[in-house]
């Protein structure tokens, strides 16, 4: 898939997962928002296209990526070493890190006491979050759900006794859940838009958008609309 695939087809396709505020979610009348959301319409226009948005789940991005179900993917998507084997990243352009959340019963302080056995911790299933909750809590039980946006809600129905989201996702979280507690963040992490392995041609371009709204001081802008101030 390249330029010429596009232009043809006259759409942009753009896999997102859809419930990862602040990247890519759902508000009133289901419109979808968020930072990625953004950057891929405006990304859309660059290409003089439409841009069309496909769902998919964690655990099928590489694969779905790989058959071609969409051009680019872009919710949050981590930098790490193992999908940049088997694919391609843009540019990073937003940094955070995993960041656990509590439940109020629990007087712990550091990542080191939630760590034990016998406490519970629930993380959205099959993506990078995932990952890191099975090395850095080996000792706790983990569970894992596919909708990313109950993870609160779990916590407080006492399914579980911690989760673990993305630092910018947390306020969030927090907002539905305000007796819940962070803990300190526990990585750094880098952003980007995913692309088929080869498809360096669609990257460059991307990169240069991205490169365009940080000169002109439109993406920090648009990053402080979704309180991204990295």
């Amino acid at each position: 898939m390249g330029f010429s695939t596009i232009k043809a087809r006259g759409v942009l396709r753009v896999g997102t997962c859809g419930n990862y505020p602040p990247f890519s979610y759902s508000v009133a009348a289901g419109e979808r928002v968020g930072l990625d959301v953004k950057l891929a319409l405006r990304f859309g226009q660059q290409l003089g296209v439409r841009t069309v948005f496909v769902p998919f789940k964690w655990p099928q991005l590489i694969n779905d990526l790989k058959q071609h179900r969409f051009d680019l993917a872009m919710s949050g998507i981590n930098i790490t070493e193992s999908r940049q084997a088997v694919a391609t990243f843009s540019d990073a352009y937003v940094t955070s890190g995993a960041m656990p959340l509590i439940a109020p019963h629990l007087d712990a302080r550091t990542v080191e006491e939630i760590n034990r056995s016998g406490l519970r911790i629930v993380v959205n299933q099959g993506g990078y979050l995932e990952s890191v909750a099975r090395r850095v809590f080996g000792n706790a039980a983990i569970f894992t759900i596919t909708e990313n946006l109950q993870l609160g809600e779990y916590v407080a129905r006492d399914n579980a006794d911690a989760l673990l989201t993305d630092s910018l996702e947390a306020p969030y979280i927090l907002q539905g859940n305000p007796t819940l507690r962070p803990l300190p963040r526990i990585t750094t992490d880098k952003h980007a838009a995913l692309f088929p392995k080869r498809d360096s041609e669609l990257r460059d371009a991307f990169n240069q958008l991205l490169q365009h709204l940080t000169r002109t001081g439109r993406f920090d802008r648009l990053k402080a609309i979704y309180g991204i101030t990295d």
